[in-house]
């Protein structure tokens, strides 16, 4: 009789547990759901840049890194990032290919800002590339390539 009796008790309690397993398990998904926040966009305090994350398909954990390194680094919009991807994928520990994505989906979101200022920078660019090569015919190009930006 004993050994039937402790049997039964058993199975009840892993029944509660079971319930409790159900309960806590339905419960997760409606707290992570919260509506987001009326700046959506901004992360790290930079306008865009979660689209940009969500778009170059980042893990979760390297958004917020993201966010970290914006406010220690003092990046105000996309385009600072995009100007030194090269800091912010290192420090992040970017793989190639996610690096790949993030200046793809970073250049796609510049240029959707339709930006004079991003026009400036690619300008700048173009310049300081010149100089570097110390090619006189791109540097004429990219002067009036300045110019007009």
């Amino acid at each position: 009789g004993k050994k039937g009796g402790r049997g039964n008790a058993s199975w009840q309690d892993s029944a509660a547990a079971a319930t409790q397993l159900e309960r806590s398990s339905t419960s997760v998904p409606s707290s992570s759901s919260t509506a987001p926040p009326p700046d959506a966009g901004m992360l790290g305090g930079v306008d865009g840049l979660r689209e940009v994350l969500a778009t170059a398909n980042m893990p979760q954990a390297l958004r917020s890194q993201a966010a970290s390194w914006c406010i220690e680094q003092g990046a105000a919009n996309l385009f600072e990032i995009l100007e030194v991807l090269d800091d912010f994928s290192s420090d992040l520990g970017l793989k190639p290919l996610e690096k790949k994505r993030l200046e793809k989906a970073l250049k796609a979101a510049v240029e959707d800002d339709g930006g004079d200022e991003h026009a400036a920078g690619e300008a700048r660019q173009r310049l300081a590339n010149a100089i570097d090569s110390g090619d006189a015919v791109e540097l004429q190009e990219a002067l009036s390539t300045a110019r007009s930006a």
